[in-house]
């Protein structure tokens, strides 16, 4: 399965990500969703990155054939500040922000659902919404999510609270330091 998993990531999302690179030398952009996180990946789905930049790209973005998305579904992702946008041309979706917090938040989201495999989206959204929320109340997990990995509920638990901040670097620098690999 991993080889498969490899194949799709050189095939159809390194590609882009390479030109995504070329185009904005400047801006930080990673691989996100469900093509990249879960094995086998999801072919049906949109090519995902998320785009760190403080620098304005609209219109760079505009001239490359990107539209802006006004997915309603978005409009639970602009907490404490941490806003994004999100811009689609064709099968490729980029989540744009200008915030460090809002993408280190995001990658450290993504690649605990890609460490844990997690393949169903609800699950995939509670992570991202706790690691982006460290004050949410983790007892959500046991209660709504009995197929919930108890590995991420302890993870997740350890990324919240007062210390959440702290703990969210640490697991960058223990797990994130060489983040290219598919």
């Amino acid at each position: 399965m991993k080889l498969w998993q490899d194949f799709i990531y050189w095939l159809t999302i390194r590609p882009r990500l390479a030109m995504l690179r070329w185009q904005f030398p400047d801006v930080e952009i990673s691989p996100a969703g469900s093509r990249y996180v879960c094995n086998p990946p999801s072919l049906l789905t949109d090519v995902d990155f998320l785009v760190y930049t403080e620098a304005p790209i609209e219109a760079a973005l505009m001239a490359l054939g990107y539209k802006e998305s006004q997915f309603i579904e978005y409009a639970n992702c602009h907490l404490q500040g941490l806003e994004f946008k999100s811009w689609r041309k064709k099968k490729v979706n980029l989540i744009v922000s200008s915030s460090r917090l809002f993408s280190d938040c995001y990658n450290v989201a993504t690649h605990i659902c890609k460490t844990y495999n997690l393949r169903y989206k609800h699950h995939r959204v509670l992570v991202h919404e706790v690691v982006r929320n460290p004050t949410a109340n983790i007892v959500m997990l046991d209660s709504i999510y009995e197929d919930f990995d108890p590995g991420v509920k302890n993870l997740l638990r350890t990324l919240t609270g007062p210390h959440a901040a702290t703990m969210r670097e640490a697991y960058k620098a223990k797990h994130m330091s060489n983040q290219e690999s598919p």
